[in-house]
């Protein structure tokens, strides 16, 4: 187990974990579905998204495009090329108010407030 965990017997002793408020996680995590869930969610944010929230039309479905492509990667196991996709293609193409510009200069979107909420969904 990861330093700083603990394997509790639930049966036995857990509940007092439970009773003093402690952090306890039943069963694994799978981060391969984890990461699925978040982009598909990030997905439908850009769906939502207004037209007006884009630089031109084509950059949305461009991204919803570039958004399956790293999620279809990665569902495939193909980690390295679905998160090289998601580093640099996509959040590269959202980060728009940090002042950073892409080497093309086009910035996708043209709303402050759509990278957050893009970004939020993959928290």
């Amino acid at each position: 187990m990861p330093e700083g965990t603990t394997d509790i017997d639930v049966i036995e002793a857990g509940w007092n974990y439970v009773d003093r408020a402690k952090i306890v996680v039943c069963g694994g995590i799978d981060s391969q579905l984890n990461i699925l869930d978040q982009l598909s969610a990030m997905i439908s944010v850009i769906k939502a998204a207004d037209a007006d929230a884009f630089a031109r039309p084509v950059f949305k479905r461009a991204l919803i495009k570039e958004t399956h492509e790293a999620r279809n990667l990665i569902a495939k196991k193909h980690y390295k090329p679905g998160f090289h996709e998601l580093q640099r293609e996509i959040l590269t193409r959202i980060d728009i108010c940090s002042g950073i510009r892409r080497h093309d200069n086009i910035n996708w979107i043209t709303d402050c407030d759509l990278p957050k909420r893009l970004l939020w969904s993959l928290q």
